[in-house]
């Protein structure tokens, strides 16, 4: 796992074939889910390009599949 800012979240996204995160449905069971692409990369590039944006740290880890597709774990 490693913490990416927000533009080098964006230009590894770009480069993944698929985009994992977890949600939790109670404090005892969390679920991994497949998020779109291209709907998450819409919305980071709606952030606002502000002072905060530096700030801003996004934890993921990225691996590779049997079939060799690049896949994004989001933390």
């Amino acid at each position: 796992m490693k913490a990416y800012t927000l533009k080098e979240f964006i230009k590894l996204l770009d480069q993944c074939d698929m985009v994992y995160g977890t949600i939790s449905l109670n404090a005892a069971v969390r679920v991994p889910v497949r998020i779109r692409k291209k709907t998450l990369m819409k919305h980071l590039n709606t952030v606002g390009h502000d002072t905060w944006e530096n700030e801003l740290s996004i934890f993921a880890e990225v691996t590779t599949s049997p079939k060799g597709n690049k896949i994004l774990k989001l933390v």
